[in-house]
């Protein structure tokens, strides 16, 4: 199976070529971000909100897999061009 060809530039279609490093699999930028965020790590509160975040995100996913989805959440269909 063939692999599909690596586009050379950035996706916003600027027209300018981008900086899509096919070694690394990632965009130079990134790298800077990283090396960025190594340096200045981020604050005890972001890391909390972001793992509390996550915890709600799962917490909701295992609910609705055990329970499934709630009839009163399912939307009823309306015909075309009605309210």
């Amino acid at each position: 199976m063939s692999r599909p060809a690596l586009s050379l530039h950035r996706a916003s279609g600027s027209g300018r070529p981008g900086c899509y490093l096919p070694a690394f699999g990632m965009n130079p930028l990134w790298l800077l971000r990283m090396a960025r965020w190594a340096k200045h790590p981020p604050s005890d509160a972001r890391v909390k909100l972001v793992l509390a975040v996550i915890a709600i995100s799962l917490l909701l996913f295992g609910y609705e897999w055990l329970f499934g989805w709630p009839e009163w959440l399912t939307p009823n269909k309306v015909p075309r061009g009605r309210f």
